[in-house]
């Protein structure tokens, strides 16, 4: 199946840096992983690729707040960045830090329904990959949401995905690399490497880390610069 069902993975952070207006503090981290051409991702049925179907594709952005939280956005599309139309994804689950609380994430988009704790195959998780698992959220989507966005208080790390959708047959993705270990798991500005260097295919969720108040005061201070820059 993997080698039917490529994926391509791009952190466009080593391309291009775009920074924001004054509603946030830092530059936007932005990526994707899509099916096909390098065998970063799997997907099957309606998120196959073609002809077998329409393809897969998860971005991610993720920028910093004015407060020093983070912002972060996950957007769905086939593999030529078109609606999934009749293949909606149902859920989507991403890894968090172990230590990690719920009041941590805030601020969710609209019709979506959260649950916390580790998932792995189930009837619910077609296609998950057998002796993984992700300890994280999962997102129920209500509607036909294209993209999910929420705040949290955590900075990014190197993390796994699972989605489906709810037709039948059943469409699921996930990247190839999912369960892999990641040495420069908190390098969020690199690419996502294994004990032996090689790249790996991860997306960025959230991660462990909270700014010491020396740390946060500095970022603030910046923060501050920038506004009073755009404004003057």
């Amino acid at each position: 199946m993997k080698s039917s069902n490529k994926g391509r993975v791009c952190v466009l952070l080593t391309l291009s840096i775009v920074f924001l207006s004054a509603q946030s503090a830092s530059a936007t981290l932005m990526g994707f992983l899509s099916t096909p051409d390098v065998d970063g991702m799997v997907a099957a049925g309606g998120w196959a690729s073609p002809p077998d179907g329409g393809g897969f594709r998860l971005d991610w952005e993720i920028s910093q707040n004015l407060d020093l939280s983070w912002h972060y956005k996950y957007t769905f599309s086939t593999e030529d960045e078109e609606p999934l139309e009749k293949y909606a994804v149902s859920h989507l689950i991403l890894p968090l830090s172990e230590n990690i609380e719920q009041e941590d994430l805030y601020n969710f988009s609209d019709n979506v329904e959260l649950e916390f704790g580790t998932f792995g195959p189930a009837p619910g998780n077609p296609g998950f990959p057998i002796g993984e698992s992700i300890f994280g959220i999962k997102i129920n989507l209500t509607g036909d949401q294209t993209y999910v966005e929420f705040d949290a208080n955590r900075e990014p790390m190197w993390g796994d995905f699972y989605a489906k959708d709810g037709g039948s047959p059943v469409a699921y993705a996930y990247n190839t690399d999912i369960g892999i270990t990641v040495v420069n798991l908190h390098d969020y500005t690199g690419i996502p490497v294994d004990g032996s260097g090689a790249p790996l295919h991860k997306i960025l969720t959230p991660d462990t880390y909270i700014p010491e108040p020396a740390t946060l005061l500095l970022l603030g201070l910046g923060g501050l610069a920038l506004l009073k820059r755009r404004r003057a």
